[in-house]
């Protein structure tokens, strides 16, 4: 019975390799994946007044606990990956983009089912983070560019 369930699941992950929409399907971040690791500079070096977890397909303000971020002109927003997979913070207008990234160590959170698939508890200490300063009032929308299809977004209220 084990072994037909791994086969069952190896042919479901390729058939759901096969299909377009599917590109932002992932059970873990594997070499390559597509995505860079992070060097050299993490965003604006400033002292964030918010910050906003990435988890695994959803931004998390850590004030609000949604992906509303709300801060005054001149201030910094800080984002960390507290999960393995390939991440983006990209303004819907380009105003600002953090480049395609996932962190250089995986966390050593436990996995779900560590030996039947790879997908990792989420992490409270992130392994990687960019930070952008905001230094004009206005609403900037953004999304993960891998996980926009799924709907990751988040949004920045400036004052």
């Amino acid at each position: 019975m084990k072994n037909r369930f791994k086969i069952f699941s190896a042919a479901l992950a390729l058939a759901m390799a096969a299909v377009p929409s599917a590109q932002a399907f992932h059970l873990y971040r594997g070499p390559g994946g597509g995505c860079t690791p992070a060097d050299g500079a993490t965003g604006d070096a400033a002292t964030p007044a918010s910050t906003v977890l990435m988890l695994h397909n959803t931004f998390n303000d850590t004030a609000t606990g949604t992906p509303i971020t709300r801060i005054h002109a001149g201030d910094a927003v800080k984002w960390t990956w507290n999960s393995v997979h390939c991440h983006s913070v990209l303004s819907d207008t380009g105003a600002f983009y953090s480049e395609f990234h996932y962190p250089t160590t995986e966390p050593t959170s436990p996995h779900v089912a560590p030996g039947l698939f790879d997908y990792p508890v989420l992490e409270e200490n992130a392994t990687l983070s960019w930070t952008h300063v905001f230094s004009t009032p206005g609403t900037f929308t953004y999304a993960c560019e891998h996980h926009n299809v799924i709907g990751m977004h988040g949004v920045v209220i400036v004052e």
